[in-house]
């Protein structure tokens, strides 16, 4: 029932709420811009574009797309 409830927050609202379960299959789902920008850049990554769209809908539900393009940090292999 929680699965449920959560699934129905994230189409109203862009927070998962208090009570919230994240399945480990949707994980990519909730990473934010921020976050992955982290990542990238503590994995010898640097972000050179990113683009996101948080009204996009598959098959009618609000699932919202991010996007990045990243290439090695040559300072950080060096």
């Amino acid at each position: 029932m929680l699965d449920f409830l959560t699934g129905m927050s994230r189409q109203f609202s862009l927070a998962i709420p208090r009570f919230g379960v994240i399945k480990q299959s949707e994980h990519i789902n909730y990473f934010s811009g921020r976050s992955l920008r982290a990542l990238l850049a503590a994995s010898g990554f640097l972000v050179i574009a990113e683009r996101s769209d948080s009204k996009m809908k598959v098959g009618g539900l609000r699932i919202g797309s991010y996007g990045v393009a990243a290439m090695p940090d040559l300072e950080m292999t060096s």
